[in-house]
């Protein structure tokens, strides 16, 4: 594997939070726990057939680029990281998404799309990335496909999310995007060298 470190962002609901926003604004409340029940029920089925929730590629002219997410790329990027983001939503213009980050000064290496929940996980470059998703689904895909994840903690996904961190071992949950940094950095000085070793052996 070498010492290529990548990072792979979602897209939806966590670079670019359309989910939450249009959750908030059709719902009075997303913070009881009926509520978020309610939201869990009807996203994460959803979450796994992307071309039903797609967005309108107008959207990206809003501004609903998650600010905690372009300062943790910003900062990850300083460490030495290369950062990617992968969407499986098939609307998306990657050309305008890579104008729009270039724009906000994001330092990210390309868009990439993927047709399938597991291919957030697939290799760049030879190199398993780390992978930060919202989706528990995806990030047990990830994880048994030996990435280490990043899984936030939203609305839509307390239950499945905890679930799948109890699941897998390899999935760390964050209440906020601003808590990234520190458990990407968690993963590269514990859980990382450990399955570098591992994958070295095999």
């Amino acid at each position: 594997m070498g010492d290529k470190k990548i990072i792979v962002f979602d897209l939806d609901g966590v670079f670019w939070d359309d989910v939450q926003m249009k959750l908030r604004k059709h719902l009075r409340t997303t913070s009881t726990p009926i509520a978020q029940a309610f939201c869990e029920a009807v996203v994460l089925p959803l979450n796994s057939f992307p071309a039903m929730v797609a967005r309108s590629t107008k959207d990206l002219k809003k501004g609903v680029l998650v600010k905690e997410a372009i300062d943790a790329a910003r900062t990850l990027a300083e460490d030495g990281w290369e950062i990617f983001i992968r969407t499986s939503n098939p609307t998306i213009d990657t050309d305008e998404l890579e104008r729009l980050l270039a724009k906000r000064k994001v330092p990210i290496e390309r868009v990439l799309e993927t047709s399938s929940m597991a291919g957030k996980a697939d290799m760049i470059d030879g190199v398993r990335p780390v992978v930060v998703e919202d989706n528990p689904i995806v990030a047990l895909k990830a994880a048994r496909r030996g990435c280490s994840v990043v899984l936030l903690v939203k609305d839509y996904n307390r239950f499945g999310s905890w679930l799948a961190s109890k699941v897998n071992r390899s999935i760390t949950r964050i209440r906020a995007m601003d808590e990234t940094v520190e458990a990407v950095r968690s993963l590269a000085r514990t859980e990382m060298p450990n399955r570098r070793k591992i994958l070295s052996v095999a």
